[in-house]
């Protein structure tokens, strides 16, 4: 009996809990490799939205640009010769200007290094429209002195010429932020790959335990069973021999009664 037993017990790792245990192992690893690609793909997106915003502010600095020449050069036009023709381009230029500003209002913040830059520039770009407005009205008004000496203070060319180099600085710096974020995002596509191959191969190694074990213990099942085998022979032949001794004795006493 005490052989049986032992036959029956196992060895320790061979048992099923541990083939339990790398099912977990090879979960849990699942698991990981779930969490860090889904995170590492927020990330991404994190950048590739920082990308298209930068990018729109850039397309929004140029578009300003061309509509503020547009406009300055209907204005001009309108205080050389007083044709309101001039006023028609003039006003389509201003709209346009104030939908791109109305765009970079909603880029600020989703910008990471140009929401200060951005209102700087927003903020002399109305100037310069203002300053336009007024000398358009002083010519409507026939206040040509008025006029005259807003002109000549120069204040429309500096505000031009403030406006043009904080534009090409907007624009550098959304060109900058482009070309950061986009390294961010080869640096995790990069990363996400390593992680997916990592995760990989520890899948692999968990699956390849657990077919060694589970071969491991079909082979010692199979051993179990044949050693079962042999010891129930073993006790069949002993029990048949007792009892031919036992039928040998009864005959014996039998004849020692007689």
């Amino acid at each position: 009996m005490d052989d049986t037993n032992r036959i029956l017990r196992l060895p320790r790792r061979l048992r099923a809990p541990s083939l339990g245990a790398t099912l977990i192992v090879a979960t849990l690893c699942a698991l990981v490799l779930a969490w860090l690609s889904e995170a590492t793909h927020q990330r991404i997106e994190t950048a590739l939205t920082q990308v298209r915003a930068a990018r729109d502010v850039r397309s929004a600095v140029h578009t300003l640009q061309h509509a503020l020449l547009q406009a300055e050069s209907s204005q001009r036009g309108y205080l050389i010769t007083g044709d309101r023709q001039y006023l028609e381009p003039f006003s389509a230029s201003v709209a346009q200007v104030n939908r791109q500003l109305d765009a970079l209002d909603l880029l600020a913040p989703r910008t990471l290094g140009m929401p200060e830059a951005v209102l700087t520039f927003r903020g002399a770009l109305v100037k310069k429209l203002d300053e336009m407005a007024l000398t358009i009205r002083l010519r409507s008004e026939n206040r040509a002195q008025a006029m005259d000496y807003v002109i000549s203070t120069d204040v429309g060319l500096e505000q031009m010429r403030v406006l043009r180099a904080q534009g090409d600085a907007l624009a550098n710096a959304a060109d900058a932020e482009v070309r950061r974020e986009s390294t961010r995002v080869d640096r995790l596509i990069n990363q996400s790959r390593l992680i997916l191959a990592v995760g990989i191969l520890a899948l692999l190694a968990a699956f390849s335990l657990f077919v060694v074990q589970a071969r491991a213990l079909r082979r010692l099942e199979l051993r179990r069973k044949q050693e079962l085998q042999v010891e129930r022979d073993a006790l069949e032949t002993r029990v048949r021999e007792r009892t031919a001794r036992l039928a040998e004795l009864a005959t014996h006493l039998q004849h020692a009664v007689e």
